[in-house]
């Protein structure tokens, strides 16, 4: 087994590569997370039998689960590795995401908002505690604080997504599915 390298042992180059990559994951964690409120008409009018009220609960147990996912996903980092957690959530935020894309009833979609958000709320901890490892202090906060501008840039390009797919009549769904493919 390799012992672990301490931060500074690794190329500059590398660390920037890793936290860009963090950065574009991210991002769309970020949007993943807003996309919600923006669908939630477009599902009253597709799916018999959801209320606007019902997808306001829909944001309710994303939340509920982002709140669990951040304190969970910690110890699940601690023991089984930083990498190998944050691949783990981002598969079960891509297969809750197509789960939720292939049904069209309420508990289906409350039960994967749920599990997306505890792969949101994973990811966030997971992310965040893998940034500050990749550089010196003196820049830490500076790199977390744009990662913060994240959120503004995900609704900013969901917005512009959003128009894009409006002027090709293209259907809502596309905006859920770039969750899914952006992996």
């Amino acid at each position: 087994m390799t012992a672990k390298k301490h931060m500074s042992e690794v190329p500059m180059i590398q660390r920037v590569a890793a936290y860009l990559a963090i950065l574009v994951g991210y991002f769309f964690y970020c949007y993943n997370f807003v996309i919600i409120d923006y669908v939630r008409p477009y599902i009253v009018e597709a799916y018999d039998g959801i209320s606007l009220s019902d997808t306001a609960q829909f944001y309710t147990w994303q939340s509920v689960g982002a709140l669990i996912g951040a304190l969970s996903c910690a110890w699940f980092a601690t023991n089984f590795g930083k990498k190998s957690t944050l691949i783990a959530i981002t598969a079960l935020n891509g297969g809750a995401t197509i789960i939720n894309m292939m049904f069209t009833d309420y508990t289906t979609w409350a039960a994967m908002r749920f599990i997306i958000g505890l792969s949101l709320g994973g990811y966030f901890t997971v992310a965040v505690s893998l940034m500050i490892g990749l550089f010196n202090p003196t820049v830490r906060g500076k790199l977390t604080a744009f990662a913060s501008s994240m959120f503004s840039v995900a609704l900013v390009a969901m917005g512009a997504y959003a128009a894009f797919i409006t002027s090709i009549d293209a259907p809502w769904q596309s905006l859920m599915w770039l969750v899914v493919f952006h992996r």
